[in-house]
């Protein structure tokens, strides 16, 4: 038996500021893995920029699939209402520790300002009009021309982030300077959209990466085999299934 994890799909209401056109490709995986447990690591909907009446009607199939697969979802910061009220904040086993990781964000995490949203959804609802009024690409656009902005954003916006520069353009990846909770060896998380996998300190730290335009869709795939008492994380592609990196304990 294997467990998928899956993060930051971003669901839309299919208008232009709506950056999921994958539905076949993820069905298609979700169907690899149907025997297995799957988790959606958060932000299954974006529900900072549209309603949800009109995101599960856009994307349809997805929502039927999830739940006839039995998927389990964790919720994230673009769809913490309404589903904090129905879904967990993480997901445990005797090795494993998930959640989407706007809680490491100060700019996503909802206790850290007294604003009624954090101000993540301020910057994400002007990119989404931005998106509807100019170009359907305008997210990716501001992402590449001010990297050097970004960069600086992301130091200030967490103490457990990580920041590398690839052609000029400068991403974050998964916080590792904090200790596991509840002494788990696998910290799997979504959040920053960049997949990555790596050890440290003798635990495992996965980034399930996203699903959204502009990005290679990815995932992670844990399995155990009790035989050989070895625990295997791989980094997969979401479309060819390719394994990126792998790591084991």
């Amino acid at each position: 038996m294997k467990k998928i994890f899956i993060s930051d799909l971003h669901l839309g209401d299919g208008s232009k500021s709506d950056d999921f056109h994958r539905d076949d490709e993820l069905s298609d995986l979700i169907t690899k893995y149907w025997d297995d447990d799957k988790y959606i690591v958060g932000d299954v909907a974006e529900l900072w920029q549209a309603h949800l009446d009109k995101i599960m009607w856009a994307h349809e199939g997805i929502w039927k699939i999830l739940k006839a697969s039995g998927t389990t979802f964790i919720h994230g910061n673009h769809d913490y209402l309404p589903f904090s009220k129905f879904w967990p904040e993480h997901y445990e086993d005797n090795l494993i520790y998930a959640e989407h990781g706007h809680q490491h964000d100060i700019y996503n995490n909802t206790s850290m300002f007294n604003l009624k949203w954090p101000i993540g959804k301020y910057v994400t609802l002007a990119i989404g009009w931005m998106e509807k009024l100019f170009h359907k690409d305008a997210d990716e656009f501001l992402l590449k021309k001010y990297g050097e902005f970004k960069y600086m954003a992301a130091k200030l916006q967490s103490a457990t982030t990580n920041v590398y520069k690839e052609n000029g353009i400068y991403y974050r990846y998964t916080p590792y300077l904090f200790i596991i909770p509840n002494n788990k060896k696998i910290y799997i998380m979504g959040h920053t959209h960049k997949a990555a996998l790596f050890k440290n300190g003798g635990c495992i730290w996965a980034n399930c990466g996203a699903w959204v335009d502009g990005v290679d869709p990815t995932y992670i795939e844990v399995e155990e085999n009790e035989e050989q008492n070895v625990v295997a994380v791989r980094l997969r592609n979401g479309i060819t299934y390719d394994i990126m990196k792998e790591e084991t304990l």
